[in-house]
């Protein structure tokens, strides 16, 4: 005998008022999840998974990178992995160094401070 394979759809149908829906949208949208901010373990993990994605200078110390970043969320790191490969772009290199990750690190982390005042 062969195998069939059967899909099921079952569809729910709620008949919501407007401002039902309007609260039920916000509902949705108006969650926090709080996350912890990464250890320095985590913060060298986040950089090098985000590195991987640009050229990089063998002189990137990862390790000296997380520790000038503490307090640092993974977007923010994220952040700073981009603005110094951009850094680097701008500059007419091929490769981000330890100075644009130290300089972008200043960078970022202070807009972040502004935007948290």
């Amino acid at each position: 005998m062969g195998h069939s394979n059967i899909a099921v759809t079952m569809e729910v149908y709620n008949h919501i008022t407007g401002k039902e829906r309007i609260r039920k949208e916000f509902d949705r949208i108006d969650r926090r999840v709080p996350v912890e901010l990464p250890d320095l373990q985590g913060r060298i993990e986040i950089l090098k998974v985000h590195a991987k994605k640009i050229k990089i200078a063998d002189n990137v110390d990862f390790e000296k990178v997380a520790r000038m970043t503490s307090g640092a969320s993974g977007a923010e790191l994220a952040n700073i992995v981009n603005e110094a490969a951009l850094r680097a772009v701008c500059d007419g290199r091929e490769c981000a160094t330890q100075a644009d990750m130290r300089s972008t690190r200043k960078k970022c982390l202070t807009m972040i401070f502004h935007y948290q005042n």
